[in-house]
Order: C-alpha cells, then structure tokens, then sequence
C-alpha cells in the first residue's frame, strides 16, 4: 500500500543523508561524531543530524496517521513497531547533534581561546546526556532490551561526556 511504500522509501532517504559522511578535510568519516573540529563538515553535521531528527519525526507521524481500523492486527503491530522505531531514531539523531555541536564548541576553544565558546560546549555535553537519557526511554518503548550494544553505547557515552565536562569545567571554573 501506499503508506508503505512513501515510509520505507523516506526512511531510506533520511538514513542515507544522515549516516554518510565523505569530506576530503577529514579523510575519513564517522557517522557519530568527529573530534574537536571547526571545520565546516562539523557545523553541516549538526545541520544534517537535526533535519534527519525532525524528519524521522514527521515520518513516524505519517505513518500512525496513515494506520486504517480495517488493517489487520499484524500489520497494525508492525506499523506500531515502525513507528517506535523511527521516534527512536529521531531521539538518537537529537542526541549525535548536540554531542556534534558541544565539540564544535570545544574545536572553537581549542583554537581561540574562546571561553565562552567552552562554556557552551560544556553545557551542551550537558543537554546531551539529558537527551542520551530521553534516546535511551525511546529504545526501551522500540523493544530494544537491556542487554543490545545501544544501552551499553549509551553507558559508555555518558561517562565520557561526564569526564569531558568535569574535564572543561576546571578550565571555565565550573561556569
């Protein structure tokens, strides 16, 4: 059917442009983050990862509009699925934008000495282990269990963002 057809093709499109990364100031690509930057692909991640977050986000609403009372119940549960899925996608996608961002800050610092700049870095790595929490409640409503690499990422993740913080907060004064 239609709605089916629009979704999976959608979210084909949005997981292409947000998990691939060729830039030549790189040479190389990682689709979660890169380190310290100020290099423009830094900043057109933080753009692409919100737009492919809000996008997810309109796709999983379509699909649930798009779900008629007549379609059997395994279609419906795995439209329910679906859409779980997609809400958590967008809510990791909201979590590697402020993780990209908060070191966009960090590369600023780095460069120029910009303590403000570090100050927003630092509270961004703050919005992102609030959001790593929000990301890690969206998995469980997917299905994901507690023992899939992602809660372990997440783990992971959050102590380091905790040590970066403590780590540029002795540098701000804990501003």
């Amino acid at each position: 059917p239609d709605p089916w057809i629009d979704y999976f093709q959608k979210r084909a499109e949005v997981s292409t442009k947000t998990m691939q990364w060729e830039d030549e100031s790189v040479g190389w690509a990682d689709y979660r983050w890169i380190s310290e930057t100020t290099l423009p692909i830094g900043e057109e991640m933080v753009k692409v990862y919100r737009q492919g977050s809000e996008d997810y986000d309109d796709l999983a609403d379509r699909l649930e509009a798009a779900i008629q009372p007549d379609w059997p119940d395994r279609v419906k549960d795995f439209a329910h699925s679906e859409i779980a899925r997609t809400r958590f996608e967008s809510q990791e996608l909201k979590t590697m934008m402020l993780q990209q961002d908060a070191i966009n800050h960090v590369g600023d610092y780095l460069n120029t000495e910009n303590v403000e700049s570090l100050k927003t870095g630092v509270d961004l790595m703050k919005q992102t282990i609030r959001q790593l929490e929000v990301a890690a409640a969206s998995a469980e409503e997917a299905g994901f269990t507690s023992s899939t690499y992602y809660f372990m990422f997440n783990r992971w993740m959050t102590k380091e963002l905790n040590e970066k913080i403590a780590k540029w907060e002795a540098v701000t004064g804990g501003e």
